[in-house]
């Protein structure tokens, strides 16, 4: 419920015209092949800062990325290509642009190699 307040109020306010805003949409990247296990490496010095060490997040800034209460598979972060292009173009939020498109997929690959929660099923009936 809170989310949606704060989501009602910040829509609610002025936002300049025509102007997009940062962090919205994803970049195309190229076709890679990722490594998961380089991705664990570029993961522990680039991202465990802000997303912890075991993808656990901190509250309120930064969600968790695997675990109980990460994304589930029915989420379109699920997709390794979302993800790559999402993370190329804003992450880490403190130095953007710093990782290569090869980075961005091993980050996602291996980030997609812990667990996450089952999307719920039962509600595509509604």
């Amino acid at each position: 419920m809170q989310a949606v307040v704060d989501y009602i109020t910040w829509v609610s306010k002025p936002q300049p015209r025509e102007e997009p805003f940062v962090g919205r949409g994803l970049v195309h990247l190229p076709s890679l092949q990722p490594d998961p296990k380089h991705g664990a490496q570029i993961y522990a010095t680039q991202c465990a800062g802000c997303h912890g060490q075991q993808g656990e997040g901190r509250s309120p800034l930064f969600p968790p990325l695997w675990g109980e209460y990460s994304f589930n598979d029915g989420a379109g972060m699920n997709d390794i290509t979302k993800m790559a292009a999402f993370v190329q173009h804003n992450m880490p939020q403190n130095r953007m642009g710093i990782l290569s498109p090869q980075e961005a997929f091993d980050i996602s690959a291996y980030i997609h190699s812990q667990p996450r929660p089952a999307f719920n099923h039962a509600f595509e009936r509604f």
